[in-house]
């Protein structure tokens, strides 16, 4: 309680002990970003290759049959099976898949000579007869 300059009558001045103001947590939720889609997985065929790729792998076998000379072959895995492994080793470069399933069949198709016939499609007739 002060008073102002000695004067009589002046108004005095009190002061009351003033509290903090309490601090006020205001939290703001982070805007949510979209989702992104999810992955599809690689190298599954979609269907769309389902009919075709056997139509595929039947003719350039034909092709292979009819000009023997043209494309050689590895002697122990024969024309198919050397398909089959030209094909898994090309899969990223053929559509959707393509190409595992071209391997397969041409997997299933050397198989298949070896257990009806014994021996393997233009096993002999490949590259080591070229040389």
């Amino acid at each position: 309680m002060d008073m102002a300059k000695g004067k009589s009558g002046a108004a005095k001045v009190i002061r009351f002990p003033t509290q903090k103001a309490p601090i006020v947590n205001v939290r703001v939720p982070k805007e949510s970003k979209p989702k992104k889609p999810a992955r599809r997985g690689h190298g599954k065929s979609n269907g769309k290759f389902d009919f075709i790729t056997p139509a595929v792998a039947g003719y350039i076998l034909g092709y292979i049959d009819k000009n023997p000379g043209s494309i050689p072959t590895i002697p122990v895995l024969g024309r198919a099976g050397t398909l089959a492994a030209g094909a898994w080793f090309m899969r990223g470069n053929l559509p959707a898949g393509m190409g595992v399933k071209l391997s397969e069949i041409f997997a299933a198709i050397a198989f298949y000579e070896k257990s009806f016939s014994g021996q393997v499609a233009g096993g002999r007739a490949g590259v080591a007869a070229r040389a």
